[in-house]
């Protein structure tokens, strides 16, 4: 009976060690104060190039811990504004705007294609700007989903800029 209790202190304590808060939604009913929470932020892209495709990404290194303060009740979520343009020469004034739900920066890419987008051009390397917004919504994520409908609240931004080699 003696092992038993140290054994299941152990798996326990590995239990608590393990979990991580909820990073998506969190409810009314949770909290009355704003939650802190972790969320792993990214500061570097990659590119990658195939015959046809251009396609830009987070790079996973890049990603690190910061700490965001969300209040009861309110939805995680990341913006987008991507635009991809020639080396050398200035960006379309129309940014390519993603949304999803939620604060997972690791799963984010784009690709361009040239049958659909024009781009990459054989012989032209690119530049890829990328404004990422992680922001608090109360407007619940659906189809057609604008958080700004409601209570929007920016937690963390950052604008990234990778150049093909």
């Amino acid at each position: 009976m003696g092992l038993r209790v140290p054994a299941l202190a152990a798996l326990v304590l590995l239990g608590v060690r393990c979990s991580r808060p909820s990073l998506t939604t969190t409810t009314a009913g949770d909290a009355v104060a704003p939650q802190l929470l972790q969320v792993r932020v990214p500061a570097a892209l990659t590119m990658a190039r195939a015959l046809d495709t251009l396609s830009v990404a987070i790079d996973p290194a890049s990603l690190a811990l910061t700490q965001v303060t969300v209040d009861p009740g309110m939805t995680l979520g990341v913006e987008s504004d991507v635009v991809v343009f020639p080396q050398g020469q200035t960006p379309p004034p129309n940014p390519r705007h993603g949304l999803s739900s939620g604060a997972d920066f690791d799963r984010w890419a784009d690709t361009w294609s040239t049958a659909q987008d024009g781009l990459p051009v054989p012989g032209v390397k690119y530049v890829a700007d990328v404004r990422l917004v992680l922001f608090a919504t109360d407007v619940p994520p659906g189809h057609m989903w604008d958080p700004h409908a409601g209570r929007y609240e920016v937690l963390w931004t950052r604008t990234l800029q990778q150049a093909e080699e």
